[in-house]
């Protein structure tokens, strides 16, 4: 036999060789069984893939065959029982993309349990097949009989909706309340209008209810990422009320602002037709909630503050975080906090807790990357479709700094000029830039009056300059004025889809250039007057009549509203905001954002303690959120008024609040919640360690927390009884601080003596609320004043603020209180007037910062009486009596001193920073001449003071009490840096008291000589008289007798006063029988007599230095101290000694 030849053909029985195949070697013959029968052909293995392909092309032809069936037999339904199947539409859908198993229930419906349950069998039933290895011939006897299976499904379909066409077609379809298959929960039926049905169908999340419903159900945590408009703030708390999540507990629901929470629970309490009793909110002034509240909106803070009331959350069964990507510092610790209630409730068998993160514009990594916060990361939801489309125009060249206000003006002019109907909403940096263009509007576009009321509206008008007159009786305003209006008529005729943003810069270009020729620069003129110059080039366009209202967080409810509510006939809504309305807030009919690309922040540098306003780039998620403020109820335009380019440069995000504030409260909350280390707490963008760190610190100044060292040497920080009684008032530490020092201060022991602790609560609501005056060189911008003010002339009505002001600083004897004591008799004059809104506009007061107050005395009050120890409870007391005398403000002083130990400051004398700078110099080797790059040399303005822990040089701001006062040492409530460092909210102090109130900043010196240590039978210790130094700012302090230190030289100093009887009587009757005097105790060369060391070393070993220490000893061991006391006295005095020892006490 030969070899065969490698990849040769095989010939088959019946074929023969040819002459092509000389090399093949003929095959033997081989004799057939007689038994033999042909196998049939076997068909080669599909790989896995190829077969799971060819199994979902089948299913879908099937499921594809089945659909049409149905809808083809749905179509011949009524039109009335289709609408009341919408709500039920998703019941029957599959999860794209993911797996899940049905749950074994006893649905009431059985036409959708079946469709549900088929699914989920044919879904085991596939992964099934793809896992085992089988015959493709087996498959589809498997598949066929599936199918056999779904069409007798379908049969049973057709029998239920024949039972469906012989209802009657007035009667709706009855809704499915059974329980879920997944949660299990049972859903709750909703009887919406059609008008809210109609306009809930536009919305892109509707679609993706199905969706949410199950990454809710399916995991603790989940993450919807939608954008604006898509109806997310409104639409997932309706989706999780109708699937039956109210059942188990509250949906709550957290926003960002109090204007939020209030509108967003109007809003869904009306799509849902539901009362305000069952969808409720809370701020922290205001609530609505009842026992019968089903979802619960609250801002981040109330949700913080029931954390400490109940860690576990249990009301709640569902928690929605809304607007995530602003960052709050409440937001960041809420997140960190249920990352770990959720788990921990389920470890203790208690009902589940879901968390639902929402935000148009979510940074997800801080989340999905944690791995502190989330050890799994949770699954995203996103919900990319905005409901109408947003057209962004950007601006080709980019305004100056001090232009963009006059930017936005020329904007909003030109857009209602030329744009068809819509409202307008403009993004300006604060109150004050709202007041100003607000201003410039209203005169460039007077509303409509009636006839009888045109003369006192051109008397308005006119009121704004003086020069107006002039320049509209000009030839040149004229022409300008007849161009103006040709352009307006071809305006009129312009439709929105047939504008070009190119046809209209052509348009209004020569307009342009005419208000850049007249524009003066805001250098040589004030922005008020500069404005009004700008405007007065115009006539007044009474025939475009413009809406313009302001909208702001220091506006009372009432006239935020007034933006929901439609405009006057005739008149386009324009709405002026700051970023108030950057999020969760719907004004109707919004169809033009103007961007101006500007916010402004508070900046604080956490080293220093500085804050300022900065008017700075907003970051690229902000500007997004802007545009979308155009699209929520039709297609939009946003107008931004910077480039392209200088958009590239925005951050993507705005920095959490948690990086870029003082943390002392937060801090002191993570303590009283049981956390020793804060740095361990899951926060999403954790604080610097320098930043906890300051905090412990500062919060161990005021007495709230206990320094100590672990047994590694490191320092770490325990809260004490005192920082628990100041975490329930829900206050700033150092505002507490205040509240729990005042509980126990009174100016003196007799009747007629004043309880400050009324006076302090009214002051610390003054604080926390803030900003009560308005600031009198706005007044004139503001609508209502100028409306509503009895004609007042704004100079005459600044006058008046002004002398009001000055009379509130009242008598000689209160000067020292400073800028509080016109807060706190502006709060005594408010209620004496019981809080009239006319009264506080004729006196410079916001009307809502007053109610806030009032709200804010009230709930301290009752806190105070809760947590307060008192021998009798504190009464709510609104109208207080005046302060007159000197003993009550220096105590209102000090009380007012125990919360602001790191705001003290001190006045710089020239001559002294001239020698501190002489010696700084010489020590860092600075030669004569060098300029101030160095660092070395700083001008020392006028009336300078030396902050503590602040290298530049702070001011008393001009409109102060003690602008002119200048006291020493002042203490204050914050910097603002403006031109220079502004202190503000000062208050006049004592060096001599800072000892007493913030000892752990004192370094004290060695105990002086002279005076001689003394013992104290009162405190029962050792005073000596010490000079001292405050904080590291070493300012030296008038020396003052404190508790002398312990140590061997206490312990000798007490042993002297024992022998002489100044502790205990007993010593007294021998003391002209000692061998010695007392005094060798404390003398150098006292250690060489053997019975100084032995009596100063029983007291050592015993710890006694002390009487109420020796008392104690003497009743466990009564011959304590006998012996060495014997060695003291002559042999004759032993036994009327040891029959009286010991001291008879």
């Amino acid at each position: 036999m030969g070899k065969k030849v490698k990849n040769a053909p095989i010939a088959d029985d019946n074929d023969c060789l040819t002459d092509s195949n000389a090399l093949v070697i003929e095959r033997q013959s081989k004799k057939k069984p007689k038994n033999y029968v042909k196998k049939a052909p076997v068909q080669a293995k599909l790989s896995k893939r190829k077969r799971k392909k060819l199994e979902l092309v089948i299913s879908r032809r099937e499921k594809k065959a089945n659909r049409a069936s149905v809808l083809s037999k749905l179509d011949d339904l009524p039109q009335v029982e289709i609408q009341n199947l919408d709500s039920v539409i998703s019941l029957g859908q599959r999860t794209h993309g993911k797996k899940r198993k049905a749950k074994e229930s006893e649905p009431t419906n059985a036409q959708d349990s079946d469709i549900e349950i088929s699914d989920a069998e044919l879904s085991e039933q596939e992964e099934v097949a793809a896992s085992v290895d089988i015959p493709m011939s087996e498959k589809w006897d498997d598949l066929n009989k599936e199918i056999e299976r779904l069409e007798a499904t379908e049969n049973e379909i057709e029998e239920s909706n024949k039972v469906v066409h012989n209802q009657d077609e007035d009667e709706p379809l009855p809704f499915p309340t059974g329980e879920d298959t997944i949660t299990g929960l049972r859903r709750v039926n909703v009887d919406r209008t059609d008008e809210v049905v109609a306009s809930r169908n536009n919305l892109p999340i509707t679609s993706e209810e199905h969706t949410v419903l199950e990454a809710v159900a399916t995991n603790t945590v989940c993450i919807i990422c939608g954008a604006t408009g898509s109806g997310k703030t409104t639409q997932v708390p309706q989706f999780l009320y109708e699937a039956g999540y109210c059942s188990n507990g509250l949906i709550g629901v957290t926003e960002p602002r109090r204007v939020a929470a209030i509108s967003m629970s109007h809003r869904v309490a009306k799509e849902l037709n539901l009362s305000n009793s069952i969808v409720s909110y809370k701020i922290r002034y205001e609530s609505n909630c009842t026992k019968d509240t089903k979802i619960k909106f609250m801002t981040d803070g109330v949700l913080l503050r029931e954390v400490q009331d109940d860690f576990l959350l249990e009301k709640y069964s569902v928690l929605i975080l809304d607007e995530a990507h602003e960052r709050s510092e409440f937001t960041d610790i809420l997140i960190g906090l249920l990352s770990r209630i959720a788990p921990l409730r389920k470890k203790r068998n208690l009902k589940p807790l879901k968390i639902v993160i929402m935000s148009a514009t979510l940074r997800v990594e801080d989340f999905t990357k944690n791995k502190l916060l989330f050890k799994s990361p949770p699954p995203v939801v996103n919900i990319e479709a905005r409901q109408f489309p947003v057209t962004a125009h950007f601006q080709k060249r980019t305004p100056a700094e001090n232009e963009y206000l006059k930017e936005a003006y020329k904007r909003v002019c030109k857009l209602h000029r030329i744009l068809p109907g819509g409202g307008i909403l403009v993004f300006v940096t604060g109150k004050n830039e709202i007041a100003l263009l607000t201003k410039w509007l209203e005169a460039t576009f007077p509303r409509r009056v009636k006839e009888e009321k045109d003369e006192s509206r051109e008397e308005k008008i006119a009121n704004v300059s003086d020069d107006k007159k002039t320049l509209n009786e000009s030839k040149s305003g004229d022409e300008s004025l007849k161009a103006k209006k040709k352009k307006k008529k071809s305006a009129k005729r312009l439709k929105l889809s047939n504008f070009s943003e190119e046809a209209e810069r052509k348009e209004s270009e020569k307009r342009d250039e005419e208000h850049e020729n007249r524009e003066v620069g805001s250098a040589e003129v004030p922005n008020d007057q500069l404005a009004y110059k700008d405007i007065n080039q115009a006539k007044a366009d009474e025939q475009c009549p413009l809406y313009v209202l302001p909208l702001h967080s220091f506006l009372p409810t009432e006239e935020q509203k007034l933006v929901f509510e439609p405009p006057p006939e005739g008149s386009r809504l324009c709405v002026v905001s700051t970023n108030v309305a950057e999020t969760s807030l719907t004004i109707p009919n919004v169809k033009y954002v103007v961007d101006t690309g500007k916010e402004k922040k508070k900046v604080y540098d956490t080293r220093t303690g500085v804050s300022a306003f900065v008017v700075d780039w907003i970051s690229k998620a902000s500007a997004d959120q802007r545009a979308g403020r155009a699209g929520r109820t039709g297609p939009g335009h946003c107008y931004r008024l910077f480039s392209s380019a200088v958009f590239t440069e925005f951050a993507s995000f705005s920095q959490p609040e948690i990086l870029s504030r003082p943390i002392d409260d937060l801090v002191l909350l993570l303590k009283s919640l049981g956390l020793t280390k804060v740095a361990n707490f899951p926060f999403p963008n954790a604080p610097s360690r320098h930043a906890i760190v300051g905090a412990e610190l500062h919060l161990n100044h005021l007495g709230a927390l206990n320094k100590s060292k672990t047994k590694k040497g490191e320092l770490s920080y325990a809260i004490n009884d005192l920082g628990r009684t100041m975490t329930n008032f829900g206050i700033s530490p150092r505002f507490a601080k205040m509240l729990a020092l005042s509980n126990q201060h009174v100016t003196s022991k007799n009747s007629s003596s004043k309880n400050m602790l009324p006076y302090v609560v009214a002051l610390v609501s003054a604080f926390t609320v803030r900003e009560m005056f308005v600031n009198p060189s706005n007044l004139g911008n503001q609508k209502e004043v100028a409306e509503k003010l009895d004609g007042a002339s704004r100079k005459a009505r600044n006058r008046l603020i002004r002398e009001t002001m000055k009379k509130w600083q009242g008598s000689p004897n209160m000067r020292g209180l400073g800028d509080i004591i016109v807060l706190l008799n502006a709060i005594i004059e408010f209620e004496k007037v019981c809080g009239s809104p006319m009264w506080c506009r004729k006196h410079g007061l916001r009307l809502k910062a007053m109610l806030e107050i009032r709200s804010l005395r009230a709930q301290l009050t009752d806190n105070v009486n809760e947590f307060l120890p008192q021998d009798s409870k504190l009464s709510l007391q609104m109208k207080l009596d005046e302060l007159t005398s000197k003993e009550e403000a220096d105590t209102l002083r000090q009380i007012v001193l125990s919360g602001l130990g790191d705001k003290i400051a001190r006045r710089v004398v020239s001559d002294e920073h001239d020698s501190k700078e002489h010696k700084l110099k010489q020590l860092l080797g600075a030669k004569k001449g060098k300029n101030d790059e160095d660092g070395v040399k700083e001008k020392v303005g006028k009336n300078a003071y030396q902050a503590v822990n602040l290298e530049g040089f702070v001011y008393i701001h001009p409109h102060s009490v003690l602008a002119m006062e200048l006291p020493e040492y002042i203490a204050f409530q914050e910097i603002h840096e403006t031109s220079k460092m502004y202190a503000k909210d000062c208050i006049a102090i004592e060096d001599t008291w800072l000892p007493y109130l913030f000892p752990s900043m004192i370094n004290l010196s060695e105990p002086l000589e002279h005076p001689k240590p003394f013992y104290d039978t009162d405190t029962d210790t050792i005073k000596c008289e010490m000079t001292c130094t405050y904080a590291n700012n070493a300012w030296p302090i008038r020396a003052q007798i404190y508790n002398h230190p312990i140590n061997l030289k206490y312990y000798k100093l007490f042993a002297e006063c024992l022998l002489n009887g100044e502790v205990f009587s007993f010593f007294d009757e021998y003391k002209s029988k000692l061998e010695s005097s007392p005094k060798v105790l404390i003398k150098s060369w006292g250690h060489m007599q053997p019975k100084v060391d032995a009596f100063v070393n029983a007291l050592v070993n015993k710890q006694s230095c002390s009487k109420a220490r020796l008392k104690e000893v003497w009743e466990v061991d009564s011959n304590f101290l006998l012996k060495e006391f014997l060695q003291w006295l002559p042999v004759d005095c032993t036994f009327s000694v040891q029959a009286k020892w010991p001291p008879n006490y």
